[in-house]
């Protein structure tokens, strides 16, 4: 009989062994990112919900550092922004913010990343970011980064989770949401404050820092065939350097919310949205010496922005024995309306922008293993007044081609880059001179992957040229916006190397070499190896970048190492612990200005402590 028992209480061991066991790579094998990827739809990069948790990072820019290629940043004014490996800062109208279908944008900056690029990600599921997209394949406006954030969905997350955090420099914050599933319908409701404290620094004695405040609200609720979605970010935030003539500040930041509401339907196979976006946003500047503008300094910058954007959008897919296709359209209008006060100088202009696009995709299957995709898209850009209107086109080719454990990936795309409204249209060309005449700028992007994997590992190259013509830029001269009369060219090459230990413990490595035609003004060479483990009841994370040093304002910035690392322990299956150290050496990346001889790091030194718990 004993020998029955310890037989018994062995198989039933084992058994629960294997069961976690099977249960763990189940779940991985259903993680969302293998359904929601697109992978034809440019160079992608993913951070799937396994990902996120051992990071235990909490800002959607402990993501975004991590992009190969790009180098995320701010810039003086503290607006969150990329420059391009070996180039300068990359227009804001170049990168697309999405939650879940939901694309966060602006009519006066074209992107809403300056708002959102700092925002909570506790609420997402896993998130994806897509390089050289043309964006028709996600059925909105263009865009050549798009910056896909799907939540979690109530089905997986069943009850409720707090996540209160605390750092080494002040920092606080307060996570929590609430999911719930019934018969027919779903919901899920999460709520965020966060109060940041960075490093003090200073520039000719003068204060700079770059503290904020921000609060955010989202909640999706699906019955049937219908989703309902809302969403709202507020943030206050330090002017950080400002724009003052020697970035000498004493005041100001800016005060700024985006809230929308997106409601999702399918009527007999066609899938319609339909979404309005509010968009408020305020800048002060207050320096010593005074703040540019086109007229001159003044000591008084006040301008407020207020977008309010209404969009619908229509999708068919057919599917055919060896096609897919995907006849798709949307409409959005865009209204603008400002108001600045500069010294004696008062302005309130208006405009408004009708925006139609059509698009269509093919993907044509030859064989099991070949495959070729076309898209085309239309948009057609009618303003209110006083700026011309603009009839572009959109197009890509690809091919993809498997050769047992080798995928092949060719594609080639002409797209362009809308203008951000204040560009185009201002009064009394103030505070910039605006230029009613720019051209779009038109992109041409060739890119090349190879992908070897197996079940332990994945080998990728990547390489591919990018040629922008018409680039913006500003001329100082003139203090006004106008059109870059050389091209700009862009050599890349990227390898990646991903090994998988077993399910829970793996590694990636990435290496970067960008090369412009222009001059160098940001880290050609990038280097990331991050390191994921899970032993028993602990998460450890361990992430290491290295960036080459670079010349910008005549001065050259050392090469620079950043490490960060974290451990997350599991009290019991509803409540954690964890600590995550940020640029622990002190050498992460930093950024110089034109103003200043100063270079700032990108991100403090810290250390912070977060604790979760699940009911």
């Amino acid at each position: 009989m004993k020998i029955f028992l310890y037989l018994l209480l062995s198989f039933i061991t084992i058994f629960a062994k294997n069961l976690d066991v099977l249960l763990e790579k189940y779940k991985k094998e259903s993680e969302l990112s293998k359904i929601t990827k697109i992978d034809t739809a440019g160079i992608v990069h993913i951070f799937t919900r396994e990902d996120l948790e051992k990071m235990q990072g909490s800002s959607l820019k402990d993501i975004l550092k991590l992009i190969p290629g790009l180098n995320y940043t701010f810039t003086p004014n503290y607006t969150p922004l990329f420059t391009q490996a070996s180039g300068s800062y990359v227009n804001q109208t170049a990168v697309r913010i999405y939650i879940n279908n939901h694309d966060l944008t602006s009519t006066s900056f074209g992107s809403a990343l300056l708002i959102w690029g700092d925002m909570p990600i506790e609420a997402f599921d896993h998130i994806e970011i897509y390089k050289g997209a043309s964006s028709i394949e996600f059925g909105s406006e263009t865009a050549i980064l798009i910056i896909k954030l799907y939540t979690k969905l109530p089905s997986r997350e069943e009850g409720k989770k707090i996540r209160i955090i605390k750092d080494s420099l002040g920092s606080s914050s307060f996570d929590s949401y609430l999911a719930k599933t019934g018969t027919d319908n779903e919901f899920f409701i999460y709520a965020h404050a966060k109060d940041f404290n960075s490093k003090r620094y200073e520039n000719d004695g003068f204060a700079v820092t770059r503290d904020y405040k921000d609060y955010m609200f989202f909640g999706n609720y699906k019955r049937k065939d219908i989703n309902i979605e809302s969403g709202y970010l507020k943030i206050d935030k330090d002017p950080y350097l400002g724009n003052g003539k020697l970035y000498h500040p004493t005041g100001g930041g800016l005060d700024a919310y985006h809230g929308y509401i997106n409601i999702e339907k399918y009527i007999n196979d066609i899938k319609f949205r339909i979404s309005f976006d509010n968009l408020k946003y305020k800048r002060k500047y207050r320096d010593r010496d005074g703040v540019y503008t086109s007229k001159g300094y003044v000591n008084i910058y006040n301008i407020d922005f207020e977008d309010n954007i209404f969009s619908i959008f229509g999708e068919k897919k057919i599917k055919k024995e060896n096609d897919h296709f995907v006849f798709g359209g949307f409409y959005k209008y865009k209204s603008y309306k400002e108001n600045g006060h500069f010294d004696q100088f008062h302005i309130n202009p208006k405009n408004s922008l009708n925006l139609y696009s059509l698009y269509f995709e093919n993907r044509h299957k030859f064989s099991d293993d070949f495959m070729s995709l076309l898209l085309l898209k239309g948009d057609f850009y009618r303003y209110n007044k006083d700026i011309k209107s603009h009839n572009k086109l959109i197009s890509k080719i690809g091919f993809v081609k498997r050769l047992n454990n080798l995928k092949l990936k060719l594609f080639y795309t002409k797209t362009y880059l809308p203008i951000e409204f204040y560009k185009l249209y201002t009064q009394n060309d103030l505070p910039f001179k605006s230029n009613p005449n720019l051209k779009f700028p038109n992109i041409n992007f060739l890119t090349f992957e190879s992908i070897y994997t197996n079940k332990k590992y994945k080998i990728s190259l990547k390489a591919g040229k990018k040629v922008i013509k018409n680039k913006i830029s500003f001329d100082y001269l003139n203090k006004s916006f106008i059109n870059f009369n050389e091209k700009v060219k862009v050599n890349f090459y990227e390898f990646e190397y991903g090994y998988n230990f077993d399910l829970d413990n793996k590694l990636s490595f990435n290496l970067v070499k960008y090369k412009n035609n222009q001059n160098e003004l940001s880290p050609d060479i990038q280097i990331f190896l991050r390191v994921f483990n899970k032993i028993e009841d602990f998460y450890l994370y361990n992430e290491l970048s290295y960036k080459n040093s670079y010349f910008y304002n005549n001065q050259k910035i050392d090469s620079s190492l950043d490490f960060t690392s974290s451990i997350k322990y599991f009290i019991n299956k509803d409540l954690s612990i964890g600590l995550r150290g940020e640029n622990i050496l002190n050498k992460g990346f930093k950024q110089a200005y034109r103003k200043t001889a100063n270079i700032y790091p990108v991100f403090d030194h810290r250390f912070i402590f977060n604790m979760e718990y699940t009911f």
